[in-house]
């Protein structure tokens, strides 16, 4: 058993590490090439940030039903809101670096 959690434990780590790899390399690639791919970084990250609220309340409200599970969700979303807003913050800085530096310094440094 300890051996099968250790296992994932490994798993999802490296599962971790591609995906930030991933994520900083494709950002750095789109904010690189100019043309058809250009976009407003800030729409990206909040458009992100409101589908993921969607799917939460919709993960919770439609898995526990709309009563009081929903009501719950709305409430702990506000109190949630001071963070959520940092991190919009600290995205938006992260697609400013990757426009001013390339992708390994940018690793090294974050």
């Amino acid at each position: 058993h300890r051996m099968a959690c250790l296992s994932l434990a490994t798993f999802v780590f490296w599962l971790l590490v591609l995906q930030n790899a991933g994520v900083v390399l494709l950002m750095r690639y789109t904010r690189a090439t100019r043309g058809e791919s250009d976009y407003v970084p800030q729409v990206v990250v909040l458009t992100i940030e409101v589908a993921k609220l969607a799917v939460c309340a919709a993960v919770l409200c439609v898995g526990e039903g709309f009563g009081p599970v929903c009501t719950g969700f709305l409430r702990q979303s506000a109190q949630s809101a001071v963070p959520a807003l940092l991190y919009l913050l600290q995205n938006n800085i992260i697609f400013f670096a990757l426009s001013r530096i390339d992708a390994p310094t940018f690793q090294v440094l974050y």
